[in-house]
């Protein structure tokens, strides 16, 4: 169960998680007040989230394997 969700999360491309970030933006932004403390965590949150996609990005995408692979030497 767990590899079939896995493969279904790589089949999503990169630039649909930066949308959804984005519309998650726009909602605590629309939908909250800045006076709001609750403005400020959701951003935090998102914040987070932002950075983890992209690292997500930078490690598991293909040319970074292929990248990584030639750096350690090998060729797969």
């Amino acid at each position: 169960m767990l590899a079939r969700l896995d493969r279904w999360r790589h089949r999503i491309p990169f630039w649909w998680w930066i949308a959804y970030d984005g519309s998650v933006a726009a909602v605590i932004a629309l939908g909250v007040p800045p006076s709001d403390p609750a403005f400020w965590l959701g951003f935090a949150v998102l914040g987070v989230a932002v950075v983890i996609d992209v690292v997500e990005f930078l490690v598991k995408s293909p040319w970074a394997k292929r990248r990584l692979s030639l750096i350690e030497g090998r060729d797969e």
